[in-house]
Protein backbone atom coordinates (compact mmCIF):
# COMPACT_ATOMS: atom_id res chain seq x y z
CA UNK A 1 0.00 0.00 0.00
CA UNK A 2 1.66 3.52 -1.24
CA UNK A 3 1.31 5.96 1.70
CA UNK A 4 1.00 9.97 0.88
CA UNK A 5 4.59 12.22 1.02
CA UNK A 6 5.12 15.21 0.86
CA UNK A 7 4.85 15.64 -2.85
CA UNK A 8 1.67 13.97 -3.01
CA UNK A 9 -0.72 15.19 0.08
CA UNK A 10 -3.15 17.79 -0.97
CA UNK A 11 -4.05 15.84 -3.89
CA UNK A 12 -7.61 16.37 -4.92
CA UNK A 13 -9.83 14.86 -7.54
CA UNK A 14 -12.74 16.38 -9.00
CA UNK A 15 -16.15 14.89 -9.61
CA UNK A 16 -19.96 14.90 -10.64
CA UNK A 17 -22.17 13.72 -8.43
CA UNK A 18 -25.87 12.65 -10.16
CA UNK A 19 -28.33 12.45 -7.09
CA UNK A 20 -31.06 11.53 -8.47
CA UNK A 21 -29.36 8.03 -9.77
CA UNK A 22 -26.80 8.26 -7.66
CA UNK A 23 -24.31 8.19 -10.22
CA UNK A 24 -20.98 9.71 -10.30
CA UNK A 25 -18.20 10.12 -12.85
CA UNK A 26 -14.40 11.33 -12.36
CA UNK A 27 -13.68 14.28 -14.20
CA UNK A 28 -9.75 14.88 -13.39
CA UNK A 29 -7.43 13.69 -10.54
CA UNK A 30 -3.71 14.52 -9.36
CA UNK A 31 -4.81 18.37 -9.17
CA UNK A 32 -3.23 20.80 -6.49
CA UNK A 33 -5.49 22.52 -4.50
CA UNK A 34 -5.75 25.58 -6.46
CA UNK A 35 -6.08 23.82 -9.70
CA UNK A 36 -9.44 21.37 -8.54
CA UNK A 37 -10.63 24.40 -7.20
CA UNK A 38 -11.12 26.61 -10.19
CA UNK A 39 -12.45 23.20 -12.07
CA UNK A 40 -15.02 22.77 -9.69
CA UNK A 41 -15.99 26.63 -9.66
CA UNK A 42 -16.12 26.56 -13.69
CA UNK A 43 -18.17 23.40 -13.70
CA UNK A 44 -20.63 24.77 -11.21
CA UNK A 45 -20.66 28.32 -12.69
CA UNK A 46 -22.13 25.47 -15.76
CA UNK A 47 -24.66 24.32 -13.87
CA UNK A 48 -23.01 21.25 -12.96
CA UNK A 49 -23.08 19.42 -9.57
CA UNK A 50 -18.94 19.42 -9.32
CA UNK A 51 -17.33 18.48 -6.28
CA UNK A 52 -13.70 18.05 -4.55
CA UNK A 53 -12.38 15.09 -2.96
CA UNK A 54 -9.13 13.90 -1.14
CA UNK A 55 -6.51 12.22 -2.73
CA UNK A 56 -4.40 9.66 -0.65
CA UNK A 57 -2.09 9.23 -3.04
CA UNK A 58 -1.06 10.04 -6.92
CA UNK A 59 -3.22 7.80 -9.16
CA UNK A 60 -0.99 6.35 -11.78
CA UNK A 61 -4.11 5.44 -14.36
CA UNK A 62 -4.30 8.10 -17.22
CA UNK A 63 -8.22 7.93 -17.49
CA UNK A 64 -9.85 9.63 -14.14
CA UNK A 65 -13.02 8.23 -14.86
CA UNK A 66 -11.88 4.32 -15.22
CA UNK A 67 -8.96 4.64 -12.55
CA UNK A 68 -9.56 2.27 -9.66
CA UNK A 69 -7.70 4.40 -6.97
CA UNK A 70 -10.57 6.86 -7.48
CA UNK A 71 -13.34 4.99 -7.00
CA UNK A 72 -11.92 3.62 -3.66
CA UNK A 73 -11.52 7.49 -2.62
CA UNK A 74 -15.07 8.84 -3.40
CA UNK A 75 -16.23 5.37 -2.16
CA UNK A 76 -14.34 6.15 1.23
CA UNK A 77 -15.79 9.77 1.15
CA UNK A 78 -19.09 9.11 0.97
CA UNK A 79 -19.57 6.72 3.66
CA UNK A 80 -20.67 8.34 6.29
CA UNK A 81 -18.94 8.44 9.73
CA UNK A 82 -20.82 6.12 12.33
CA UNK A 83 -23.01 7.85 14.82
CA UNK A 84 -21.27 8.41 18.22
CA UNK A 85 -23.67 7.96 21.07
CA UNK A 86 -22.37 9.47 24.45
CA UNK A 87 -25.05 7.84 26.38
CA UNK A 88 -23.89 4.59 26.19
CA UNK A 89 -20.79 4.16 28.78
Amino acid sequence: MRRSTPKTSGLKLVMLFHRRNQTCCVCSHNLDVEDASQEVTELRRDGLPAFRVDQRSRHTDVDPDECAACRAEIKQSMNPLPVFDSRKR
